[in-house]
């Protein structure tokens, strides 16, 4: 083809002199996406634990740090990020970014306003609680759809396990956040409830994951690293549940510090492990 019938062809056609962009999405892009479901649980526990115990400088820097990674990762996502292995996002991942970004702002103010006090309030608490589920809901939201874009199929069941992983991560962080507010008072005995419900859900999972799930469409665990890292979380989550259920078995009681401070220890050790399967789900 010579040259003027290829500018020709450039002329009727200028979508062929623009680069090509791919909006499927990567088990790496999932994985940060799925991160920021447990984030919104995790800031909101921690600023629980501001609330039971004020002035610890140690849990007012985990949610400043929570806050900072929940606002650097939604950057990541809304724009792509070629170092994360994050693509652009298409126009309806764009969208649902949007939604996550209305929800994100008042309840990231509120975090501002417990950070500078090294206090949090009722009111505070009371607005985290309220707003938390709806910004789950709407991060949740967004996972599904970019694991929706995965074109190949073999990828296809690796984002489903390290989306179902992931929420792992979630869950671990939303039952110390249910169980905080058992001792703080707030919704008492809806989070009492609640509690119940994720843990069930965790263990279906975490059995799905090493055992196979048709429901979950998950196959059994086939490599010994994945085995042997899911064998740990079980232990953890044995010893996490051992200082939960007395704390929801409770009546209308304070809770003691060092309870509170293990629910904190526990959940993180499960959510430090549960992370480190997600990481050898995407590896494999």
């Amino acid at each position: 083809m010579n040259v003027r019938k290829l500018l020709a062809l450039m002329a009727l056609f200028p979508c062929l002199m623009l680069p090509y962009t791919s909006y499927a999405s990567t088990p790496d892009a999932v994985d940060i996406a799925g991160r920021q479901r447990m984030l919104t649980q995790k800031m909101t526990k921690e600023a629980l634990l501001v609330g039971l115990q004020p002035n610890t400088a140690s849990y007012v820097q985990a949610l400043v740090a929570s806050q900072t990674l929940f606002h650097s990762s939604l950057q990541a996502l809304k724009s792509g990020d070629s170092r994360q292995n994050i693509p652009k996002p298409s126009s309806k991942e764009l969208r649902q970014i949007g939604e996550i970004e209305r929800l994100w702002q008042p309840f990231s103010s509120v975090i501002d306003e417990i950070a500078q006090a090294k206090f949090a309030s009722y009111s505070a608490i009371e607005q985290l609680i309220s707003t938390n589920d709806s910004l789950l809901k709407e991060s949740n939201k967004l996972v599904q759809i970019m694991a929706s874009t995965v074109e190949d199929e073999q990828d296809e069941a690796k984002v489903n396990r390290v989306n179902l992983a992931g929420r792992q991560r979630m869950l671990s962080q939303r039952l110390a956040k249910q169980a905080l507010s058992v001792c703080y008072h707030v919704d008492f005995f809806q989070n009492k409830n609640t509690a119940t419900q994720t843990t069930s859900t965790f263990d279906l999972v975490l059995n799905g994951l090493i055992n196979g799930s048709e429901l979950l469409e998950l196959e059994e665990s086939t490599t010994s690293d994945e085995e042997d890292k899911l064998d740990e979380v079980y232990r953890y989550w044995s010893d996490y549940l051992a200082v939960i259920n007395p704390v929801l078995d409770i009546s209308y009681s304070v809770c003691s510090v060092q309870q509170i401070a293990l629910i904190d220890k526990r959940s993180l050790d499960v959510l430090k492990n549960m992370n480190q399967a997600v990481q050898i789900a995407k590896a494999n």
